[in-house]
């Protein structure tokens, strides 16, 4: 779908307005729509009080200078009747050598940078005494998502991302006018808190299945989370327009979710989640190849594929890729140092050991058994579980 760049307009043109770089195609439509103003025997200085600007600016951004004001591309194209928007690939605010690519139509990159945005990103406009600040920030935990996004973003607009590490998040900040207003007005994603009024961008709703996919993959990499122990896959969310549109498209591809709740949980959170496990092969395609959802996800499905047999390396393999969420939180490692402690132990044991119940420690029991980390064998009624001497490990 084509998207409307003319959003961008300032109300007035100004020195800050944001200015289309006059490449050859938009040279030569807007010399056509002056002829077609012409043959109307509409005068030059005429057109230029009509787009509201004086005669010789006009002259000076058709003949002298490289940019031109959206807003004047706007009202000639209004007045002559020629198309001139399409023509427009690169965005500039005057500085010297300073332009951004723009697309003119939504692409699955631009989708799934929406999806981001819309799952963990924050459009912040605000004032200090160095002048007005239109920024886009995301947090995210995981390297491979904020390289992933950079990918995507330098693709579509012609800038460089450096994510920046902070503590254990990677920090995405970016400073820019066209970038705030195109994704702000253009796209139409709520600026300041937009936890509880975000939803599905018209654009992205009306557009075809492969860009609905990116936009859903954007969503899920950045705010989907996948469970270590059983793999369900949740969208979390304190919009309930947002998980009801979400669902909707998901419905359209075929991808149905087996729990969706729009009844606000304690947090005022609504939610949506797959569980089955034919479910699940099908949501691979929700996370970027080679991301860390990704690879939780495949590997929970086919397993794991590295071999050590040192008890340390599995362990700080385990810690790196499956790390403890919360202080309270229990991991692998901690199942795989109980195992080795109790050298054979039933659920149980290992249940009253870390302090869970049964039901939650046969599940990082029997997953790990599948991951041929450990192996079991019958005692009466109940199943014991020791190390392998050869460990399964993650590895990326």
């Amino acid at each position: 779908m084509n998207l409307n760049l003319y959003q961008l307009c300032d109300k007035k043109h100004n020195k800050g307005s944001i200015k289309a770089i006059l490449n050859n195609d938009l040279k030569d439509n807007i010399k056509k729509s002056l002829l077609e103003l012409k043959k109307q025997k509409v005068k030059f200085k005429d057109v230029s009080k009509q787009v509201g600007i004086d005669y010789i600016t006009l002259w000076k951004h058709i003949n002298k200078r490289n940019s031109i004001s959206l807003t004047i591309l706007m009202n000639l194209e209004n007045i002559s009747g020629i198309d001139l928007r399409d023509s427009i690939n690169e965005l500039t605010l005057g500085r010297k050598n300073y332009k951004i690519k723009c697309p003119n139509k939504i692409n699955e990159e631009l989708a799934k940078i929406i999806g981001a945005i819309i799952a963990d990103g924050h459009l912040r406009y605000r004032k200090s005494k160095r002048g007005y600040h239109y920024e886009l920030v995301i947090v995210e935990g995981f390297k491979s998502n904020v390289d992933a996004f950079s990918k995507w973003f330098n693709k579509v607009f012609g800038v460089k991302i450096i994510p920046k590490k902070e503590n254990k998040y990677y920090l995405i900040y970016i400073s820019n006018k066209i970038i705030f207003k195109f994704f702000n007005s253009v796209i139409g994603i709520p600026a300041g808190n937009k936890s509880s009024i975000v939803y599905v961008p018209e654009i992205v709703r009306n557009s075809n299945s492969n860009i609905k996919k990116a936009f859903l993959q954007g969503i899920f990499m950045f705010d989907g989370g996948v469970d270590y122990r059983t793999c369900y896959i949740d969208l979390v969310s304190k919009s309930r327009t947002l998980i009801k549109e979400t669902n909707e498209i998901l419905k359209q591809l075929k991808l149905e979710p087996d729990f969706v709740s729009l009844n606000p949980d304690n947090f005022g959170r609504y939610r949506l989640r797959f569980r089955k496990a034919s479910k699940l092969k099908k949501c691979l395609q929700l996370f970027g190849k080679n991301t860390e959802k990704w690879f939780r996800l495949k590997e929970h499905l086919d397993g794991l594929e590295t071999i050590t047999k040192d008890l340390k390396i599995a362990i700080k393999s385990f810690d790196k890729y499956y790390p403890r969420v919360r202080k309270n939180s229990i991991t692998f490692s901690d199942i795989i140092k109980t195992i080795y402690e109790l050298k054979s132990a039933e659920v149980e044991s290992v249940a009253k050991s870390i302090k869970r119940n049964k039901t939650v420690t046969y599940e990082f029991l029997n997953k790990l058994e599948k991951w041929n980390v450990f192996k079991s064998q019958r005692k009466g009624l109940n199943k014991c579980y020791q190390l392998n001497s050869i460990l399964k490990i993650p590895r990326r």
